[in-house]
């Protein structure tokens, strides 16, 4: 008999393990949340790679941080979590967070989804500069960022994001004028336009300082140099592509310095000069710069343009 017993209690401790167990399987969640018999699936969906998720919850008229997803998600871009019934805000983004940090630092049941923004680092080796930013991705609108989830039973939540960087492109062409007339004048095979350019400087004044789901945040200044080309078209011209910043605060036109410096064998002089543009949102500055044989600078065109939509699997490059 009390055999029979010790086999009945140990298929039922069985059991109870393999449900615990079923159980811990069925919840996906990162953090260490506190749910209640009243909690739901939520399912987060997006299209890209390498996002997070910030959750907030409705605390006081006020949405309080309450834990974070950052890994977990599927191959078709899916990732679920529990969480009690209420009203939410979630902010998905996206940041490599190299050049720039998350505000605040770390974060508590204190930190509001207001508080929420991303920032550039100083850069230590300019005086009032910061340094390029990554590039970065937040939800399209900010009335998108800012929606309400009510959160009564199983609920899908997916978001558009869109970068909330400007970046700037420098091409650079050969060209003759001829009485005025400006015709592209391209190179024999073997050789291209930097054979004789060692690399572009950048001085740019009016980036933003941080970016959150507003927009751009400040005026500040940044640098860089462009050493290595992006690409060589057939005609020998050169595309470099320039730093990722945050755009201002204020509308209105940022000022970019541009050096051209020589290879060291070149016989041709520095190039200098000065064009102004608009850093926007999700846009490339796209800066032409027309040269002669004798590096001559002639003339300057500035374009702005839209990037490419995102789309499943994309990396993240502009085109």
């Amino acid at each position: 008999m009390k055999k029979r017993y010790y086999i009945i209690w140990m298929w039922m401790l069985i059991v109870l393990l393999t449900a615990c167990s079923n159980k811990d399987e069925d919840v996906f969640d990162h953090g260490n949340p506190t749910l209640d018999h009243k909690s739901e699936a939520i399912t987060f969906s997006q299209e890209m790679g390498g996002v997070s998720v910030l959750i907030f919850n409705e605390s006081n008229d006020n949405f309080k941080y309450l834990r974070s997803i950052v890994s977990g998600w599927s191959t078709d871009g899916k990732v679920s979590t529990r969480l009690n019934l209420g009203k939410y805000k979630f902010l998905f983004l996206k940041s490599a967070g190299t050049s720039t940090s998350l505000y605040p630092a770390s974060f508590d049941d204190n930190t509001s989804f207001d508080d929420i923004k991303i920032i550039a680092k100083t850069d230590t080796q300019n005086e009032n500069y910061v340094l390029p930013v990554d590039e970065i991705w937040l939800p399209e609108t900010e009335e998108l960022a800012k929606t309400i989830y009510t959160i009564v039973d199983e609920t899908t939540v997916q978001n558009k994001l869109t970068r909330a960087v400007s970046q700037i492109i420098v091409h650079v062409k050969r060209v003759a004028n001829e009485s005025g007339k400006i015709t592209e004048l391209p190179f024999p095979p073997g050789k291209n336009i930097t054979d004789d350019i060692k690399e572009i400087k950048l001085d740019i004044n009016g980036v933003g300082e941080a970016v959150n789901i507003r927009g751009g945040i400040g005026s500040t200044k940044t640098k860089d140099i462009l050493d290595e080309v992006t690409d060589i078209d057939d005609y020998g011209f050169a595309t470099y592509n320039g730093p990722f910043v945050f755009p201002k605060e204020t509308a209105g036109q940022s000022t970019i310095n541009i050096s051209v410096i020589p290879s060291e064998d070149s016989v041709f002089p520095d190039m200098n000069t000065s064009v102004n543009g608009r850093l926007e949102r999700n846009k490339k500055l796209e800066i032409t710069l027309l040269v002669t044989a004798t590096y001559q600078l002639i003339d300057i065109t500035v374009d702005t343009n839209p990037m490419k939509e995102i789309a499943q699997g994309d990396s993240g490059i502009w085109e």
